[in-house]
């Protein structure tokens, strides 16, 4: 009976890890479209987008512990060690949010 409980609690356990999985991927991807658009938009993002903000500076946070298997892209110049950080600013958690700051940025005009 004893290992019979065991193995419910684990199964739960890995079934509640394989859920949170599934929600952070789905909050790190939320907003980028449906189907096909999707995958293509992600796609774009890791295989063209990240390696070039990679040579920029940006780096790519993945946490343990509470936050286990979350992402956070940091911006250059940002350190991951600090205590504080505002979302949007010294963190993104979604690559839509990425994106979007990438194409917000205003490049410092040539005079």
């Amino acid at each position: 009976t004893h290992k019979i409980i065991l193995f419910k609690m684990s199964s739960t356990a890995e079934s509640r890890t394989k859920r949170r999985r599934g929600n952070l991927e789905a909050r790190l991807t939320s907003d980028c479209g449906t189907g096909e658009e999707k995958q293509k938009l992600i796609k774009y993002f890791w295989c063209h987008m990240w390696p070039c903000l990679q040579k920029l500076g940006w780096i790519k946070v993945e946490c343990t512990g509470y936050n286990d298997g979350a992402i956070y892209f940091v911006p250059k110049g940002v350190d991951p060690e600090d205590d504080y950080y505002v979302k949007g600013e010294d963190y993104y958690d979604r690559i839509r949010d990425v994106i979007d700051r990438v194409c917000s940025y205003d490049a410092p005009s040539e005079e």
